[in-house]
């Protein structure tokens, strides 16, 4: 049965009593032009193997399967992962479910990512997808339209926060296409976007310095509304990376950030010794 087609969805799920979780934030895209053209943007051939988050009951798989790739498809919910298997029987050469929490798994080739990622833990996702970038050559995913929008923010929007920082730091991002909340089901209450995230080569900073930049991005952000001045104190360093005395966090891009940064480290690493 193909469940990317709501009436048949529908009916499986009341004919096997299946009930979906709010919990896993389980809202299903049932159009199946949706999914192939994800997996068309996705630049999926022949041969790809992929990584799915969260596959529910396989609607995304079985476009990516059609499209020739070999798909390790993670699955929280066990009713979901024990029935993967069976609805896709006929690609089981290239099919692997796994129960269990994708947030554990650990890459040990190189894969894509292609995924209608959970909502609910969208951050806890891409902190872990920045941890495995190495092992990704593309990630696809399906979120929510807002995050989405923050995620791609620039300097002077009121959404350029953390989240937008974070994101441009470990990834090129770039939107392919929205998608209405009335082609889910159940129809969640926001509107999605497809988004591209390609991981850098090479990151701005080196790896023992990162957890320190992000700290150091946090407390910028303390006071949001205040002008950062009132919370760095070094209106001099403003002036030496051409940033206005008077700006507010959001006001400052990723580069400004670094730049900013580095004079910090500097400044500590001069007062240790």
């Amino acid at each position: 049965m193909d469940l990317r087609n709501l009436d048949n969805l529908k009916q499986f799920l009341a004919s096997h009593q299946l009930k979906l979780r709010k919990s896993l934030s389980q809202n299903f895209l049932v159009e199946r032009e949706l999914l192939e053209r994800i997996v068309q943007e996705s630049n999926v051939r022949q041969g790809d193997r992929v990584f799915e988050i969260g596959p529910g009951l396989g609607a995304l798989t079985l476009s990516l399967l059609e499209a020739g790739a070999s798909v390790v498809a993670i699955e929280k919910d066990t009713a979901f992962a024990g029935w993967l298997p069976k609805l896709l029987k006929e690609y089981k050469d290239r099919l692997q479910v796994i129960e269990g929490d994708a947030l554990q798994y650990s890459f040990t080739e190189k894969m894509k990512v292609v995924s209608n990622i959970p909502y609910q833990i969208t951050v806890p996702i891409l902190n872990f997808l920045a941890t495995q970038r190495t092992l990704i050559s593309q990630i696809t995913l399906l979120l929510q339209k807002e995050v989405g929008e923050k995620m791609m923010a620039t300097p002077g929007s009121k959404k350029n926060i953390p989240l937008a920082l974070f994101s441009q730091f470990y990834f090129d991002l770039i939107p392919l296409f929205e998608v209405s909340k009335k082609h889910f089901f159940p129809v969640p209450k926001v509107d999605s976007i497809v988004l591209v995230l390609d991981p850098k080569e090479t990151l701005p900073l080196p790896s023992h310095q990162i957890e320190s930049f992000f700290s150091f991005i946090d407390k910028c952000f303390t006071h949001k509304r205040k002008m950062l001045r009132s919370t760095l104190k070094r209106t001099d360093y403003f002036e030496k990376i051409g940033v206005n005395v008077t700006a507010r966090p959001e006001d400052l891009s990723l580069e400004d950030y670094l730049l900013l940064f580095g004079l910090f480290s500097t400044q500590s690493e001069g007062n240790s010794t």
